[in-house]
């Protein structure tokens, strides 16, 4: 039989153990949303050695600064420092072997919640500080500073984007004997 004969049988298709899958092109969680989380820790950690509150003195329409408070002045600055680069080091290592450091990758969404907690309480209670009367016609307020405001709001999407990052499957990891998480064995 001749090669272009329209009689000829035609063979099937080589069988493969591979599954039909759009080409292999990186995927916007396996490396993009743990450094995403570890840049809003940063700004976490920035944030935590930053100006927490100013304090103001008025007395009519007259206002006089009378300082500011970094937040590494306090326990609290110190923690949320703390549990930024504790996330950070965490999403970090995530980005850089994305199958090993699975626990550690959990720590994060964790302890960025909790800096966000207490940067949300801080700023909850440095807004109730209003005004203060300290003598006849004059009073002392308090202001929430930029390092607060990047440590609460910091915090609290790198929270949403470090969990996104610890519940997307890395490439190649392994879920069952032979099957990784593209559908494909790990020996081909």
């Amino acid at each position: 039989m001749a090669m272009n004969d329209p009689l000829r049988p035609i063979a099937p298709p080589p069988r493969s153990t591979e599954l039909a899958l759009a080409p292999e092109e990186p995927r916007l969680g396996a490396a993009r949303l743990p450094l995403g989380a570890a840049a809003c820790a940063l700004l976490v950690v920035a944030g935590s050695v930053g100006t927490w509150a100013t304090l103001n003195m008025g007395a009519g329409r007259v206002s006089l600064e009378l300082g500011s408070v970094r937040g590494s002045s306090g326990d609290d600055g110190k923690l949320t420092a703390a549990l930024g680069g504790l996330a950070a080091s965490g999403m970090l290592l995530r980005a850089r072997r994305p199958t090993r450091w699975r626990g550690l990758a959990w720590t994060a969404p964790a302890s960025l919640l909790v800096a966000a907690l207490v940067g949300g309480y801080d700023w909850w209670h440095l807004s109730r500080i209003a005004a203060v009367p300290l003598f006849q016609g004059t009073d002392v307020s308090a202001n929430v500073g930029w390092g607060l405001v990047l440590v609460t709001l910091g915090a609290g999407v790198g929270a949403g984007v470090a969990l996104a990052a610890a519940m997307t499957r890395p490439r190649g990891e392994v879920l069952a004997p032979g099957v990784t998480a593209l559908g494909r064995p790990d020996h081909a």
